[in-house]
């Protein structure tokens, strides 16, 4: 291992590489290629970097790399095992490009019948054993047993989705599979676990976990609290590929908002690709996309999905919860805003949400039946007029909100400066050159942190943390970053325009493309 490996895993403080499991709501949403061009890039970064091809319905990462497919058992680099106790089934060869090997794990192979289900449920000792910084497997699609298994035991769990009804109705198959296979694996299941699965027949196949959680709480079962726990801490990074038009740009958020309401779960969104017709010729020629198209706009948005795969922490936090919670099934929580929202966001929510749970709503395809979804439209329909409505909505936050006055939440997510942190800071002008240092430094003198700003301007953290430090590959295009950094303004009575167009500049000069 080279020096550079030994120093990125003692960084992490953990044994082993870091993990990233690729999935897909079905075939041809371009996880292979994805996982590969992932793999690839971290290798171009001088990570030592190891690509996993486990999908059982087809292995062919090879080709993603231009290689032949491995028939024969070849020879294998004692460095890249760290340890010789585990009867290791990959073969890992290398690859023609620097610091990346390809592993393939045959499991794919039918005629090894109950051999090759041994070889799938032995991969995480073996991808653990590897001597890599990166481990990048592709898991292909479907939710049996050991996939979900392998998926959910890695760093960084990643699902693909395409806009279309297919893949994103898939979405919830895997969902409730694998919730289910997560809660059958804990101990007070096992107990009673043919009592248990008795139950789960007196519903529809595989039940939805909220469902689920609903016929236990009206039943009194004890397992209420089991559920709750699950479903608390189960998330997956959900990406969307293969982004054609405006409107797909936004559906790996609504995806994520409708899943919520319906499944109740709290997915986390990692951005999207777009659709790229130098993925097709890279295909073709059989060479990976990193190589042959470097500069293309899918290159591109890999190398920012690598960035901010980078940035994220070795394993996915629990759900946040807001400082001042608002219930998720009132007015504010249908509409998915604070309880501090302007009338012109009310505004927008309501002809988003109306899009996202409509008949035609895309996000939500699958998920409700036909009555449930009249029926959340129409309290849409009324939270609209509520909060839109002064009086009636001052009745109602005096109801859902008794102990908490407006100015006394208006009090608790204030922003205030410390005085003696400004008092060093230096003097904002008409001429200051905002950049990732200074908005860090206003930050911190504000005493807030990146959680809280997160909650304040529903940024992600991780593009927060980019901003701070510069970070303009692991950020999105130039319209979304400045919208970014005008909320940011904002929240520290900043000139808006004058933040945007100096930080701007530098980001348009190491990202011309974006301009």
């Amino acid at each position: 291992m080279t020096d550079k490996a030994n120093e990125s895993n003692g960084e992490r403080g953990r044994r082993g590489p870091r993990y990233i499991a690729v999935s897909g709501a079905k075939g041809g949403v371009g996880k292979t290629t994805f996982a590969a061009n992932v793999a690839l890039c971290l290798a171009n970064l001088g990570r030592k970097v190891v690509l996993v091809d486990a999908d059982r319905l087809g292995a062919n990462a090879h080709t993603a790399l231009g290689m032949q497919r491995p028939f024969s058992r070849e020879s294998t680099p004692g460095a890249l095992r760290a340890g010789s106790s585990v009867d290791n089934d990959l073969q890992i060869l290398q690859t023609p490009y620097p610091n990346l090997w390809l592993a393939y794990s045959g499991v794919d192979e039918a005629c090894m019948g109950l051999r090759s289900l041994r070889r799938f449920s032995r991969l995480k000792q073996q991808i653990e054993d590897l001597d890599a910084v990166h481990v990048v497997v592709d898991l292909g699609d479907g939710h049996d047993g050991q996939l979900i298994d392998l998926f959910f035991q890695s760093d960084f769990p990643l699902f693909l989705v395409t806009p279309d009804p297919a893949a994103i109705e898939n979405i919830q198959r895997f969902v409730r599979a694998s919730f289910f296979r997560k809660l059958s694996e804990l101990e007070p299941v096992r107990g009673s676990r043919d009592a248990w699965r008795a139950r789960l027949r007196t519903m529809y196949s595989i039940p939805s976990p909220v469902d689920l959680l609903q016929r236990l709480e009206a039943e009194g079962d004890p397992m209420v609290a089991v559920v709750r726990e699950v479903l608390r801490n189960f998330s997956f990074y959900l990406m969307l590929n293969q982004a054609r038009v405006r409107q797909d740009t936004e559906l790996g958020e609504e995806i994520v908002i409708a899943t919520r309401r319906r499944l109740g779960v709290n997915l986390k969104y990692l951005g999207y690709l777009g659709q790229d017709e130098a993925i097709s010729m890279c295909l073709r020629k059989r060479r990976p996309l990193m190589i042959d198209s470097p500069g293309s706009k899918a290159s591109r948005g890999i190398e920012r999905v690598v960035r901010r795969v980078l940035l994220m922490p070795d394993r996915l936090s629990r759900l946040e919860e807001p400082a001042l919670p608002v219930s998720f099934d009132s007015h504010y929580g249908i509409l998915e805003l604070g309880r501090g929202a302007a009338e012109e966001e009310i505004r927008r929510a309501y002809k988003r949400m109306k899009l996202v749970y409509g008949p035609e709503g895309l996000a939500s395809y699958g998920l409700f039946l036909p009555e449930q979804r009249e029926a959340l439209l129409a309290r849409l329909d009324e939270a609209h007029e509520v909060l839109l409505d002064p009086n009636r909505r001052r009745v109602y936050d005096r109801t859902l909100f008794p102990e908490v006055s407006l100015e006394e939440e208006k009090v608790a997510t204030q922003v205030v400066p410390k005085a003696e942190a400004l008092a060093a800071f230096p003097e904002l002008g008409p001429e200051t050159q905002f950049n990732g240092a200074l908005l860090k430094a206003i930050r911190e003198a504000h005493g807030v942190d990146l959680k809280y700003l997160s909650n304040r301007t529903k940024i992600g953290q991780n593009y927060l943390s980019a901003i701070e430090e510069d970070a303009f590959e692991s950020l999105p295009e130039r319209v979304y970053v400045r919208g970014y950094l005008a909320e940011l303004a904002k929240i520290f009575h900043l000139d808006p325009k004058q933040v945007s167009r100096t930080y701007l500049r530098a980001f348009e000069q190491a990202r011309p493309s974006s301009s």
